[in-house]
């Protein structure tokens, strides 16, 4: 039975789910950026928060998908796996834009070689962008 993403994620926010993972197949890996439609599509739904993944090739779309949908957070694999850029690229970027990140050190048990970055929009919307970088 195939049954489309919107029908899916109305069957799980009736069932209570609280939040989405949203990851468009068909870009990830690529790095060419995120399905913006399908972003677009769940932000017109706006019922629960929802993290995307699958595109990100570039700090841009990572500034992109922050300030233009409403995620709740994004997640970071390909790119950061192939050095695209880096953690603290990211950060400095998130920075220079205003958009107040934190650094979560020995986050679940990993020792201090390790960072993920949780970053807050200025709109008082928390965004995650999920990585973890091995510190040089």
């Amino acid at each position: 039975v195939q049954i489309n993403p919107f029908e899916w994620a109305e069957i799980l926010i009736n069932n209570g789910i609280g939040e989405i993972m949203l990851t468009s197949i068909d870009n990830d890996g690529l790095e060419k950026g995120f399905d913006n439609n399908l972003i677009k599509k769940f932000d017109e739904i706006g019922i629960v928060p929802f993290i995307v993944s699958g595109g990100a090739g570039s700090i841009m779309d990572v500034l992109d998908i922050i300030n233009k949908s409403k995620c709740s957070g994004v997640v970071i694999g390909s790119a950061f796996h192939y050095q695209k850029f880096t953690v603290n690229e990211l950060k400095q970027e998130l920075l220079k834009n205003k958009i107040l990140i934190r650094d979560c050190k020995n986050f679940r048990g990993l020792d201090e070689h390790y960072i993920r970055i949780a970053v807050k929009s200025h709109k008082d919307n928390v965004k995650l962008v999920s990585a973890l970088e091995k510190i040089k």
